[in-house]
């Protein structure tokens, strides 16, 4: 089956195409319709034909019929016309080509512009389709983003936004905004609070050259040291004592590719997370990429820790390699090694315990990895394990200095492979909530009553409860993963695309306490600004939005706290725009939505005519408590064939003419081919 075909019946609901042909009878149709005098023709087409050559040369009367005036269709000639500015003849049968090419575009020309069209039927229609986005302004291929992307919260927000405003258009907003977010600047800038208090300096962000040589040994130190504290303690890529080992032998002078790659890279991950250092992170990535063919040659063990250092990276920066296009090449490495099942990791020749270990380490990090960006993108996991849990035990948890090739002796666990298993558990609970109510549609749970919620709510209380205390920085994200699960749990989903009012409420503190946490860690230069950090930030922004549409929301918590709290988050992504440059538009983009959404308080109890919203408490089911919180708490229809080629090594399908029949117009789809929201103006 074509991909492209796959594509369109996932994205829409419109009938494959099928190829022209020529048919005569067709081209009577369109002669009726197109040039015909009748009274309930409401889109004629005045054509001027001049005879065609046949009938000039022969002196007859020549009539507009198409595709063949009638002597030339009683001979059975030819029927072309001489075109006097282009100075050739040209069969009549352009003419219904024309025509049919009109009526594609004026097709494609009222799936954009009739709204009425494709208005959604259910919240189920607005929530459970993805939506075909360009990443990037340069981006020639659109990609697929799936519902547990939180995509659907984008289009329940434009609805939302556009129902309770007067506006037809989002855009009709943009101007009073715009002054709004312009007086807010300026009066942080005068009280001399807020996001730009302690970013007065600027620094580049980019390097034009690789770094030529390396550190001091002493600064390597601190910089290998800051990398263990931070990054090794989610991403374990490296075993620790052979890393030291390739890190003396780089400065000894060995020109081996592998060591001089994980040297250079170590220290432009280091160097990413200190602000004024950026620029130089950056010369040194570009050093480690000179080496990266010879790296990735190999595709071995070594291969994939280079790959998870350099996605590492990516996460911290708008690299030049996306994050999803690396490790998708990891997995596919760790499947030809066999590392995705136990019983392959330790088969083979002179495999010793250290090399067991990091094996089953690598695979568990390309793992949880993978996991979390199917979550991000919406899409289906490339390990394709059966409830998306891998056969393979857990890596030691001892330090590295007790792994060697001779085994593993007993010691003290090392706290930051105690936290970073702790860390991977969580991923477990989250493949199941996307699998459950993120993918197909099944018979249960139809509410956010079912006990299924509550075995899920019980499983994140405990995981929370009982995360290792040893690193204290690792407590607020602990919690701040905690909230953002149950958000990822109670937010609108295909399979329960209407929430009730409880997990509204529990939407709206795990979102208030997100943005709130973050803001703190922005403020106070805590915060690890990556790309999963942005994410989690627009989430919890749209969450928070999208639950003040119901009425017991706002009753509960008054405009002046949503107001707060949306500015903290607008905050946050103002400060983070100097690192990932689109947050600027990301920003200017909530302030609209959140600007229409809040009018939801001026206009009290109102209900519109089709509401995402559930019932209000006199027809709510008890929803599942939330747990205390202490101290510790706070169808689219493509005329243009998408280019696959890229994808998936074919060459691009070629641009075919289709026709309609006049008298059975094309069905519209149910959503817009090139949008991520439901009806944008």
């Amino acid at each position: 089956m074509n991909a492209a075909h796959i594509f369109r019946q996932g994205l829409g609901t419109v009938p494959p195409r099928a190829n022209p042909g020529f048919n005569p009878l067709m081209g009577q149709l369109a002669e009726v319709d197109d040039l015909s005098d009748a009274e309930g023709s409401e889109h004629r087409v005045a054509h001027t034909l001049t005879a065609c050559c046949r009938c000039r040369q022969r002196k007859t009367r020549c009539d507009p019929a198409l595709p063949r005036c009638l002597p030339c269709e009683r001979s059975g000639s030819i029927c072309e016309y001489l075109d006097a500015a282009k100075g050739r003849k040209i069969n009549r049968y352009y003419v219904i080509k024309l025509q049919d090419k009109v009526r594609a575009l004026e097709a494609e020309l009222d799936q954009y512009t009739d709204e009425a069209a494709d208005y959604p039927k259910s919240s189920e229609d607005i929530v459970r389709p993805g939506g075909m986005i360009r990443l990037s302004n340069n981006d020639e291929i659109p990609r697929y983003l799936g519902p547990s992307s939180g995509i659907a919260l984008t289009r329940l927000l434009m609805e939302e936004a556009k129902r309770f405003t007067d506006s037809k258009s989002i855009g009709e907003l943009i101007p009073e905004v715009r002054a709004r977010r312009q007086a807010r600047m300026q009066s942080i800038q005068m009280s001399g609070t807020g996001i730009l208090t302690g970013h007065k300096k600027s620094y580049p962000m980019v390097s034009e050259v690789p770094a030529e040589g390396l550190p001091k040994r002493v600064v390597a130190d601190k910089l290998i040291d800051a990398f263990y504290q931070k990054t090794q303690l989610s991403w374990p890529v490296l075993h620790e004592k052979d890393f030291q080992q390739d890190v003396d032998a780089v400065y000894n002078g060995d020109k081996d590719p592998y060591r001089n790659f994980i040297v250079r890279l170590v220290f432009g991950v280091s160097l990413q997370q200190m602000e004024q250092y950026v620029g130089l992170a950056d010369s040194y990535y570009m050093a480690a990429m000179q080496y990266f063919k010879d790296v990735v040659r190999p595709k071995d063990m070594r291969t994939l820790q280079c790959l998870v250092l350099l996605a590492t990276y990516s996460l911290h920066t708008p690299a030049r390699n996306p994050v999803y296009a690396v490790m998708g090449l990891a997995v596919r490495i760790c499947q030809q090694e066999g590392l995705a099942e136990e019983k392959t990791i330790t088969a083979g020749y002179n495999l010793d315990s250290k090399t067991i270990d990091m094996r089953r380490r690598l695979v568990w990090i390309v793992a949880t990895f993978e996991f979390a960006l199917s979550q991000y993108m919406g899409r289906p996991s490339s390990f394709a394990k059966g409830g998306d849990r891998l056969d393979v035990d857990w890596f030691a948890t001892v330090k590295d200095e007790n792994i060697t090739a001779n085994g593993i002796t007993a010691g003290p666990d090392d706290y930051r492979k105690t936290n970073t298993v702790h860390m991977y558990k969580l991923r477990a609970i989250e493949c199941e909530i996307r699998r459950t109510l993120y993918e197909r549609k099944r018979p249960e749970p139809v509410n956010d009553t079912h006990p299924w919620y509550q075995s899920i709510d019980k499983r994140l209380d405990e995981w929370v409860k009982s995360r290792p205390e040893e690193v204290a920085w690792t407590k607020a994200w602990y919690f701040a993963a905690y909230h953002q699960s149950r958000l990822f749990l109670y937010r609108p989903s295909p399979q329960v695309p209407k929430p009730s009012v409880g997990a509204a409420q529990i939407c709206f503190d795990s979102a208030a306490f997100v943005l709130s946490l973050y803001k703190k860690q922005i403020d106070t230069s805590a915060a690890d600004v990556t790309w999963m950090f942005l994410l989690n930030l627009s989430t919890a922004l749209n969450t928070l939005l999208w639950s003040i549409s119901y009425p017991d929301v706002r009753q509960a918590h008054g405009r002046e706290e949503a107001d707060k709290l949306i500015n903290s988050g607008l905050d946050s992504l103002d400060s983070c725009s100097a690192r990932w440059p689109g947050a600027a538009a990301t920003a200017q983009l909530y302030t609209i939505l959140s600007k229409a959404c809040l009018q939801s308080y001026e206009n009290g109890q109102f209900n519109p005519l089709f509401s995402f919203a559930s019932p209000s408490n006199g027809t709510d089911m008890a929803s599942p408590p939330m747990p205390s919180q202490g101290a510790d708490g706070q169808s689219q229809l493509q005329f243009l064939n998408p280019q696959f080629g890229w994808a998936f090594d074919s060459p691009p399908e070629s641009m075919n003419a289709y026709t309609f029949d006049p008298n059975f117009p094309p069905p519209q789809p149910a959503f817009r081919s090139n949008s991520i929201f439901c009806n944008p103006a």
